[in-house]
């Protein structure tokens, strides 16, 4: 597609490929999107068959919503060929909140042929719809989930709806993971250090109230085992904001976690908590020294994931979350730990009290990285995480582990979504795992997933993802990426059951 062009022309300029559409929304007035799907690339080889598309519209209003649609949209390209040109245009009506700011996910599927079978799924894709230029057209190279160097070349139009024009009006190339998939190395600037503790003390302003001589403390919010955290006013900008300040035994320890934290200040995603600012800080008592290392982070108001599940799990009967409700929940945590471990970033404490919402319970966001580690060569050692979640080779092995720590803690998170047995009710799986696995399969997985959904089509699909993540062996473990594959799978299959029963 060459220069961008007046709306008014882009139908007569498209029509030509435009032989399906989807669109919920008649007014010309309101947020919609129109986008001309160009070609695959490197996509997995097929036999004889043409790929066809799915158009996937899914809306994130509220964690209760179950507002989905579903359409097939085939597509015909050549046949065997690893970079097919659709030139298809699709049309899609998209969701807005009060600021103009989209709350839809829009998903491309591709597929191998019309049966929709899992060995024939090529791979799907996100349209960055909080990225896009309104009125503009965007050019978005998507990177395929599911395919090894798999990718999407789209054209994006989106009407009423998107950023406003910073650049010229050439077109607009924008990455379908922000700024991040282009960035090689995570480090950004060069992290902060306190040479001199009496020099820094004497640099700080006087307003004991402020920290870092930019935040206020309004209130204490959380005391732990592992640091102190805060609601701060940014003076700079009026807002609350969460503070989180992890003490260290020493300036040196202060100096060597800041310079191990500070490339998380590079991990933007739309599933993961951004660190908006990183300092150190030093505090004197009576002659004493405490030094900190303190992470400013957005204030999420509607609290996390622990506080929801607990509140369903204490009402009477318990409210088992909605299976669409829960599918999309475990994509959006999924697709969080894929982009850690797209740069080889061990979480390693994932829980749900480090799960939040935003506003709205429009998006699940992980954080706290607080344990978080780079681990370039494949390996760490230290024993870290919290009790309940950690998986077994962190307690067992003597050779370290890798990346799939993680995905055990998110196994366990996903039985506890599903179960809502949290708290007291907690399940020490690594343990039963070890001990006696068939006997833990059998009466603690699939017996208590079954009696959360009695329903052989909800229970059936959420005890096969679970047996691809709750292994012992670590190498045996689905990927990240595989996870968000079957995640959305399973939001797909949860969705289409969901509209079969309002018919």
């Amino acid at each position: 597609m060459e220069a961008s062009i007046a709306p008014e022309n882009l139908r007569s300029k498209w029509d030509v490929h435009r032989r399906t559409s989807f669109i919920t929304s008649t007014s010309v007035d309101a947020p919609r999107l129109e986008f001309y799907v160009k070609k695959g690339i490197n996509l997995a080889s097929r036999d004889n068959y043409d790929p066809f598309l799915v158009v996937w519209s899914f809306n994130r209003a509220s964690p209760t919503s179950d507002n989905y649609t579903s359409r097939k949209l085939k597509s015909k390209p050549a046949k065997s060929s690893p970079n097919p040109e659709w030139k298809e245009v699709f049309e899609i009506s998209v969701s807005c909140d009060e600021n103009g700011i989209p709350i839809d996910t829009i998903t491309i599927y591709v597929w191998d042929r019309e049966n929709s079978k899992m060995d024939d799924f090529m791979g799907c894709a996100d349209i960055p719809l909080t990225t896009i230029i309104r009125e503009k057209e965007n050019v978005l190279i998507l990177p395929l989930e599911g395919v090894e160097s798999g990718q999407l070349e789209i054209v994006a139009f989106p009407h009423n709806f998107g950023k406003e024009e910073v650049l010229d009006n050439s077109k607009i190339e924008i990455s379908a993971y922000f700024n991040s998939s282009l960035v090689e190395n995570l480090a950004v600037g060069k992290a902060p250090t306190i040479k001199n503790v009496s020099s820094f003390l004497s640099n700080k302003k006087k307003d004991s109230n402020k920290i870092n001589n930019r935040y206020t403390i309004v209130r204490n919010l959380e005391k732990g085992g592992f640091g102190l955290v805060y609601v701060v006013k940014d003076e700079k900008t009026g807002e609350e904001k969460a503070l989180k300040k992890i003490m260290c035994k020493t300036l040196e320890d202060a100096n060597r976690a800041i310079k191990e934290a500070w490339p998380f200040k590079s991990l933007v995603h739309e599933n993961l908590v951004l660190y908006e600012d990183m300092f150190l800080d030093v505090e004197q008592n009576m002659g004493d020294f405490s030094f900190y290392v303190c992470y400013i982070m957005p204030f999420y108001k509607q609290g996390d994931l622990h506080q929801l599940l607990e509140g369903k799990q204490k009402a009477k009967p318990r409210k088992y979350l909605k299976p669409v409700v829960l599918a999309n929940w475990m994509v959006q945590i999924a697709k969080g730990i894929e982009h850690l471990h797209s740069y080889k970033v061990l979480h390693r404490d994932l829980k749900h009290k480090n799960i939040f919402f935003t506003e709205g319970y429009k998006q699940l966001k992980i954080g706290d990285f607080g344990f978080a580690k780079q681990v370039e060569e494949g390996k760490a050692y230290t024993q870290l995480g919290s009790a309940g979640y950690i998986a077994p080779e962190i307690q067992t092995s003597s050779s370290g582990y890798g990346l799939e720590v993680d995905i055990w803690s998110f196994a366990v998170m996903c039985y506890e979504m599903i179960t809502l047995k949290i708290g007291r009710e907690q399940v020490s799986h690594a343990i039963l795992a070890q001990f006696n696995f068939e006997d833990y399969w059998k009466n603690v997985v699939e017996g208590e997933v079954k009696k959360a959904y009695p329903e052989p089509q909800i229970h059936t699909p959420l005890i096969n993802f679970l047996s691809k993540i709750l292994k012992v062996d670590p190498k045996e473990r689905a990927t990240a990426s595989e996870c968000v594959r079957m995640a959305r799978e399973i939001r797909q299959t949860f969705a289409e059951l969901d509209q079969q029963q309002k018919k």
